[in-house]
């Protein structure tokens, strides 16, 4: 018998209908363009054809079962996006409070979800499991001396938490999302609810784009800080959430406290507001964006120039690390 939810959405294919061609000819099913990072290449592929990875989020049993409980509970917050914006955003409604607490788990779940994510958190434990090894390496040639010294100066555990070994990261590393897409969610989930939240709308004709990485963190200070520190992160004060809901329609988080009676605020914005958020959102992509129709905008691809504030721009900044000026205004 064929195995069912083989084939796994990581950008779910009732998101990706809301760019749907609106001029599909009659007869054909409704499809999106899909357009590599650069721009270069473009394709038309149905919703339910794009973004899927076999097995993404099953997690394989012992005895060779596979559990699907990550892939039907991000089905289930798939479920209550697509009701929330039919019924809410699309008219521009008041958002009950429990109805935008699903909602804000389901963009902490589309921010932890992708393989670039999965990818870039697999580099991190395997840097952890190098480290480790040579740890080990180094403690099985040393000299009794050393392996008490080294005993007596190893830290604690942090409030008397059980410490991780080298097989518990290796579990990790081997199945990524079934250790780690849960904790991420609920670590996302109350910082989003620390943050005012709008619902941004204009007029456009290509309108808000989207990707396979859509939700975009973003300091725009980033550029007065040294390059080690230019990760975005939620200490970050002018820090800036994006999430395009549909071409429509772009959720948009700034530091500030949250009304529970009207949690979000619609607010208008001109065409070039939209142009530069597509900007950012084709920036953070990791290899495809999804526009509604097949035309995309020089604008998008612009990568400016520092600004004069820079830190590299500072006296004996650049010249001490030899980073050259000619950075993308638009952090990735």
């Amino acid at each position: 018998m064929a195995k069912s939810h083989k084939a796994q959405h990581w950008i779910p294919k009732c998101y990706l209908r809301a760019w749907a061609d609106p001029n599909v000819p009659a007869g054909h099913k409704p499809y999106v363009h899909v357009f590599s990072k650069d721009g270069t290449t473009s394709r038309k592929k149905s919703p339910e054809n794009l973004f899927t990875e076999t097995d993404l989020y099953t997690i394989q049993l012992p005895d060779g079962g596979r559990d699907l409980r990550l892939e039907h509970g991000l089905c289930g917050l798939e479920t209550s996006f697509s009701a929330i914006r039919r019924d809410f955003l699309d008219r521009r409604k008041h958002l009950p409070l429990p109805r935008y607490l699903k909602l804000m788990a389901f963009v902490a779940a589309m921010h932890s979800r992708t393989p670039s994510r999965r990818n870039h958190w697999i580099g991190f434990w395997n840097e952890v499991i190098e480290e480790g090894e040579r740890v080990e390496r180094h403690m099985k040639s040393a000299s009794p001396e050393e392996r008490r010294r080294a005993s007596a100066t190893s830290l604690p555990s942090r409030d008397n938490r059980r410490s991780m070994s080298l097989d518990d990261v290796r579990k990790i590393t081997a199945s990524p999302m079934e250790h780690t897409l849960g904790p991420h969610i609920a670590a996302e989930f109350p910082l989003l609810m620390q943050m005012k939240c709008f619902v941004l709308y204009g007029a456009s004709s290509t309108g808000f784009i989207t990707s396979d990485a859509p939700v975009v963190w973003f300091d725009p200070g980033w550029h007065r800080k040294p390059p080690l520190f230019r990760s975005p992160s939620f200490s970050d004060p002018a820090l800036e959430i994006t999430f395009p809901v549909s071409p429509d329609q772009m959720l948009f988080f700034m530091h500030g406290e949250m009304n529970p009676e009207r949690p979000v605020e619609y607010r208008e914005i001109a065409e070039n507001d939209i142009t530069e958020l597509n900007r950012r959102t084709r920036f953070r992509c990791d290899k495809e964006f999804v526009a509604r129709t097949q035309s995309i905008e020089p604008h998008w691809f612009d990568q400016g120039a520092l600004p004069a504030d820079a830190w590299e721009l500072n006296e004996g900044n650049a010249s001490n690390t030899g980073i050259r000026s000619e950075q993308t205004c638009v952090q990735h």
